[in-house]
This record gives C-alpha cells, structure tokens and sequence, in this order.
C-alpha cells in the first residue's frame, strides 16, 4: 500500500508549556566561599544539587521536560534554596553574605507525529507469520543430500 495515500500517515501533533525552575547564589562579600562542591563569589551562579535516591525528589514524575532539562519543580527549589543556606550555616558562612534566588523558567514545547515509512508488508503470498523460515534459501550439506550414499 502506498504510505503516502494511507489514512494514518498523520497521527496528530500538539504543543505546550511547562513551568520549571533553577537556584542560583552569590556570596555578597569580597572574599568566594565554597559550600559543599561549589565556591561561590559576587556573581550570581547555578547551584549544582547532586541528586540521590532518598534526597530531595526534582520534580512530578510527570514533568518530563524539566527533568530533561535539568530543573526543578517549585518545592524541590525551595527545599534545596534553604538546604543550601543551612550547609552555609553549618561551615560558618554567614547568613548575610549568602544571597540566593530562584530563576522560573517556561518551556515551550511542540510535536508532530507522522509516518515516514512501511516495512515488511505481510500479504496472501508470504507464509512468515505461519512459518518461521518462509521463503529463506535452504542449505544442505552436499555430503547429506538425498540420493548421495554414505
């Protein structure tokens, strides 16, 4: 059948967004300070969370474009904004200094499915979906074949 004249060729298409989010710091000081793996100064940077089994979950299982992409839902930011102010606390890094906000991110997506191609058409003439070897060249040994004597 010609896939181009097929009714199916088109299987549809849509779009839309989701809302995502990252945290960024800065240490308002004049000297950089590290806490945890990072070392921050006066420019504000993306704070890198190792994500574990039994940590803060990133997001809804749903939100498949922010895992994608590497944010985090709205709680999973909150929650790892303030972890990170109390591993600050913890190393003796004052609270003053450390500044933290939480940069909102909206990721527009859009798709389209449609049929590229058809293969392996099975019809009336083709026994492969009865036979497992249909229509495959058999191969005997010429010292085994019938008529020959041992």
């Amino acid at each position: 059948m010609d896939l181009e004249n097929d009714y199916r060729r088109e299987r549809g298409n849509g779009s839309g967004t989701e809302i995502a989010y990252m945290v960024e710091a800065r240490i308002n000081s004049d000297r950089p300070e590290q806490i945890g793996d990072q070392i921050f100064d006066n420019r504000w940077r993306e704070v890198h969370f190792v994500h574990a089994l039994n940590g803060v979950p990133r997001c809804s299982p749903y939100a498949r474009r922010t895992i994608e992409n590497g944010l985090l839902g709205y709680p999973a930011a909150q929650a790892l904004r303030w972890w990170l102010h109390a591993n600050a606390d913890k190393d003796g890094i004052s609270g003053i200094c450390l500044e933290t906000r939480i940069i909102k991110y909206e990721i527009a997506y859009s798709y389209s499915i449609t049929a590229v191609s058809s293969h392996k058409h099975i019809h009336g003439d083709d026994r492969s979906n009865l036979f497992p070897d249909w229509g495959e060249e058999k191969h005997i040994p010429a010292d085994t074949a019938p008529g020959r004597g041992a």
